[in-house]
């Protein structure tokens, strides 16, 4: 949830990267937004003009996060399958054929096969 801190708080957290949230504060001297994403510990921070861009930057910005923690769980699950080794009999065109080989590549192979067999 985005809390607002004073701008001397939210340097704190910005140095130290704790705690962990999403932040907003106001540079009264220079007429600025500062928005700071700290929900990895990273402390990305931007300033801005416009308190709705700045909100519009923490939300486009945690979209992309979204993203590319979903782009590495795929990742991870692609090589954990080509790391998983199986045996298989399927029966294609009404031929039995044992296949050996990982898990990535066997997915690829039952896609047009009649039956198969662990």
């Amino acid at each position: 949830m985005l809390k607002y801190v004073e701008l001397k708080e939210l340097n704190r957290i910005i140095d130290s990267r704790e705690p962990e949230g999403v932040f907003w504060s106001v540079d009264r001297d220079n007429d600025m937004y500062i928005m700071l994403d700290n929900r990895d510990g990273e402390a990305w921070t931007e300033e801005f003009y416009n308190l709705e861009t700045g909100l519009c930057w923490l939300e486009d910005n945690n979209s992309k996060r979204a993203k590319l923690e979903h782009q590495r769980i795929i990742t991870e699950k692609k090589k954990a399958a080509s790391r998983i080794k199986v045996s298989a009999v399927i029966i294609k065109d009404q031929q039995p054929i044992i296949i050996k080989t990982n898990l990535a590549q066997a997915a690829k192979i039952v896609e047009d096969i009649e039956i198969i067999y662990f």
